[in-house]
């Protein structure tokens, strides 16, 4: 009776200390994101006809910690957001790179 009681704690002790490492969302892939994010803002899509619409960006970055997009859902922002956004330098790190991540966008008309 005594080894299963000494089974079962250590059972228990393996499964919540594992389950309290565990991290949904790595820090490093928050700050890419803010940081895409801040680039984003900056591009003034006033010039394009662009309406108010969710876009996902498909990209990656290169082993320089370069950002390249390789596609957009939105055929009229698509050459916008890719000369605005590529080869732009991320300080965020830790982030795996040649790893293709999609990142959802609001874009709202003005």
């Amino acid at each position: 009776m005594s080894n299963l009681k000494l089974v079962v704690t250590a059972f228990a002790f393996i499964v919540f200390s594992s389950a309290s490492f565990a991290n949904t969302v790595p820090n490093s892939k928050n700050e890419l994101r803010t940081e895409i994010a801040s680039f984003i803002n900056n591009i003034n899509f006033s010039d394009t006809e662009a309406e108010s619409e969710l876009i996902h960006v498909h990209f990656m970055l290169n082993t320089k910690n370069e950002l390249i997009v390789l596609s957009t859902d939105n055929k009229v922002l698509d050459a916008k957001i890719k000369n605005e956004l590529n080869y732009r330098e991320i300080k965020a790190g830790d982030v795996e790179a040649n790893k293709v991540y999609t990142l959802p966008i609001r874009i709202k008309a003005s």
